[in-house]
């Protein structure tokens, strides 16, 4: 058990440097193509001019798998950034199928929800949302999400709230499966 944990950790790492925060890898192949350069730069040798490509060409493979790949932890984010979006313009219909049948959480059960998030919608004019913290923790089929936010209303209050939210991946993508009562304040 204890090596597949190990793995799962591993390649995780590797998922998350290649394919979603490769800023590492691009600053590695910078100070690598430096170093290459130096070598070549010293000898002026035919050889190492070649491998000054090596880098770049690595670069490229890395953005190029970066931008094909959506990983999970993406879409969730993708699906949020919707939702978001459809929360400020007044239209939360649009999102109930990313709410999981089987909702259980805050507000209760999912035809709550969606209700709640409707009267919210309609009551309270909302100007802006902005995610200021986010954070996902994806685990097989599972995913624990933790952001803050900050709910701008039309009459300029704002109001900050933190949130945890469950997702569960179906066959039909990733649904949420349950949100705790949100936190008012920083």
């Amino acid at each position: 058990m204890r090596c597949v944990l190990a793995y799962n950790a591993r390649m995780d790492t590797l998922k998350r440097c290649f394919l979603e925060e490769p800023v590492y890898i691009y600053t590695a192949l910078v100070v690598l193509e430096l170093i290459l350069f130096s070598l070549w730069f010293s000898t002026r040798s035919k050889m190492r001019k070649w491998l000054l490509l090596a880098p770049v060409l690595v670069g490229v493979l890395v953005f190029t798998l970066d931008w094909m790949v959506v990983t999970d932890r993406e879409e969730i984010e993708g699906i949020l950034t919707d939702i978001a979006t459809s929360i400020h313009n007044g239209n939360v219909e649009q999102h109930q199928r990313v709410v999981a049948d089987n909702y259980r959480g805050f507000w209760k059960t999912k035809p709550a929800l969606l209700r709640a998030a409707k009267n919210e919608s309609r009551t309270e004019r909302i100007e802006s949302v902005s995610v200021s913290f986010k954070s996902v923790k994806v685990t097989g089929r599972r995913a624990e999400m933790k952001l803050k936010t900050n709910v701008r209303l039309e009459t300029g209050q704002i109001v900050p709230l933190r949130w945890t939210i469950y997702w569960g991946k179906s066959d039909g993508g990733w649904q949420i499966t349950e949100i705790e009562a949100p936190n008012f304040g920083l």
